[in-house]
């Protein structure tokens, strides 16, 4: 084996101020009482991946750190030799930006035979780093290729579909990842994780039989049934990390022309959200919204498209409303977040949204949350609770907080109605943190200053890339809000069935995602390329 050892990436990690001294000796103690591995206690503790530190390695010592799908340089890989390049952990690649020159990657460039070894293939070997299971892998993907070379037959490990399927959601939970595919394809099936909102390859490929597989164990897992692989199923998991992490996971299946797709989104998030002061709101806006919940009754509605952020803003009002004082319910579809002091139901066929509010009424609530109103029973019922004095939160499906208003009235909604009884609307998007520890400032034009309103003096920041964000420049997400709140003057005109572009105009307080997109550009925490992608562009003025 020739990588680099535990110890050294650790130390490594201490030097680059990923983790301090106090916290190493820390894991030091509590790998040795629980028997656990330290590198791996160090990766779930800080929840990153192994990458990362590797990244972090090679950043001190000035080498390029290489990842993701990996194509090997046939020629010099038959040169070296399978068995001596799954011995050393080597793998020869054509660099493209270094005018196809050899590129050789290794699991520990500081070893005295890897080097040696370089040195036969190329007169000036570049030496890289990349991570030892990523070169496993590769070489044994091409082994077939090269061993009609080889002396020897050399077997590929055998495959475990258990500790494989393990190793994929542990990875996804280091990640951050918030979905994991497994996508059949026609020369064999993918991996993707979704990391800050955007899908990222694995760069493993397994075939058709191993794809089949992890298929079925994921539905083992999920308590679906393995011998229907022809219509679509739903169902929920767990799955415990080696440090004792439970992770609720939701699986979905589709049938494809090339096999079962998987889907499983990683449930709870970051539970460090669950702190309303932490989700991305101004101190304005934070201090007028926890006025808003502070109410004894009415409603909040939280509006977005999918993968917008609501849920989270909701577990975290609710959990700025948990007293032993409150009986709160919830009905939700699934139950992402388990919430101490708070009763939840998770909706099927048999019990709806609608049959759950029915029922809440009954259990003597003080604030009740139901997970999305899609339909006129849902929306009637919501508001006639807040009416006799609960205070309800729920999410709808809108673009924007003033298009939720006509979406109540289409579903069957009198105006009057949602007027007496709505408090505020929020719709929220989530772009990509910049990483504050490689942003860098962002130099404006003359026509990018004006549409800013804005001098070109003005200091914002762009992304970079480093070792802390794997060289993607950002690190999790924020959420930007819009804001609408109901006065009596906006209740009035929602009441008198004013158009949206009324409405406008009867807006006293109203912040919009563009303006809380803008001061997030200014306090440096995403990116102008951000808010373009969200077409929030053309609306900054």
């Amino acid at each position: 084996m020739s990588a680099i050892r535990d110890h050294i990436l650790l130390e490594t990690a201490v030097q680059q101020a990923l983790l301090s001294a106090e916290q190493l000796n820390k894991m030091r103690k509590r790998a040795q009482t629980e028997q656990i591995n330290l590198l791996l206690l160090a990766c779930f503790e800080l929840r990153i991946t192994p990458s990362v530190l590797y990244r972090h390695y090679a950043d001190l010592k000035g080498y390029r750190f290489v990842e993701g799908a990996l194509q090997p340089d046939l020629q010099g890989l038959r040169k070296l030799g399978l068995e001596r390049a799954l011995q050393y952990h080597i793998l020869p690649i054509l660099c493209a930006d270094q005018q196809n020159s050899l590129l050789i990657l290794c699991a520990n460039p500081e070893e005295r035979s890897v080097r040696q070894m370089a040195a036969r293939m190329s007169n000036e070997p570049l030496l890289a780093l990349a991570e030892p299971e990523n070169i496993l892998q590769t070489l044994h993907k091409y082994a077939p290729v090269v061993r009609p070379y080889e002396m020897e037959d050399l077997q590929a490990p055998l495959f475990d579909p258990v500790k494989t399927v393990a190793d994929l959601m542990n990875h996804a939970y280091l990640a951050r990842a918030s979905d994991l595919h497994i996508e059949p394809e026609a020369d064999g099936v993918g991996v993707r994780f979704r990391i800050d909102g955007r899908l990222q390859s694995d760069g493993r490929l397994f075939n058709h039989d191993q794809g089949a597989a992890l298929v079925s164990r994921v539905k083992v897992m999920a308590e679906l049934d393995i011998a229907e692989n022809r219509i679509p199923q739903d169902g929920g998991m767990s799955h415990q990390t080696p440090v004792d992490v439970a992770i609720d996971m939701r699986v979905a299946t589709l049938p494809t022309q090339y096999g079962e797709r998987v889907t499983i989104r990683l449930l709870g998030g970051d539970k460090q959200l669950l702190d309303l002061a932490k989700i991305g709101m101004s101190p304005e806006h934070l201090a007028a919204f926890r006025n808003t919940i502070a109410e004894p009754h009415g409603i909040v509605l939280i509006t977005g498209p999918t993968g917008s952020g609501k849920s989270t803003t909701l577990y975290a009002a609710l959990n700025e409303r948990v007293s032993p004082e409150l009986n709160i319910l919830t009905a939700e579809d699934p139950v992402e977040m388990r919430l101490p002091g708070v009763s939840q139901l998770q909706v099927n066929s048999k019990t709806g949204f609608a049959d759950a509010l029915r029922s809440f009424l009954r259990h003597d609530p003080d604030v009740i949350m139901v997970g999305e109103i899609r339909d006129r029973e849902t929306a009637e019922i919501a508001m006639k609770a807040s009416l006799t004095g609960h205070l309800v939160f729920s999410t709808l499906h809108t673009n924007s907080a003033f298009e939720t208003i006509p979406r109540l009235v289409d579903i069957g909604i009198e105006p009057y109605l949602a007027a007496s009884t709505l408090r505020c609307v929020i719709a929220q998007r989530l772009v990509r943190r910049l990483c504050e520890h490689c942003r860098q400032p962002l130099s404006l034009s003359k026509a990018q200053a004006e549409q800013l309103a804005c001098a070109e003096t003005e200091v914002m920041y762009q992304a970079s890339g480093c070792a802390r964000c794997q060289d993607r420049g950002y690190r999790g997400r924020i959420a930007l809000f819009e804001i609408l709140w109901l006065d009596e003057e906006m209740a009035e005109a929602v009441a008198n069935r004013k158009s949206i572009g009324e409405l406008k105009q009867s807006a006293g307080r109203f912040t919009s995602l563009a303006e809380d997109g803008r001061d997030k550009l200014w306090q440096g925490l995403t990116s102008l390329a951000e808010l373009q992608r969200l077409g929030l562009w053309g609306h900054l003025e």
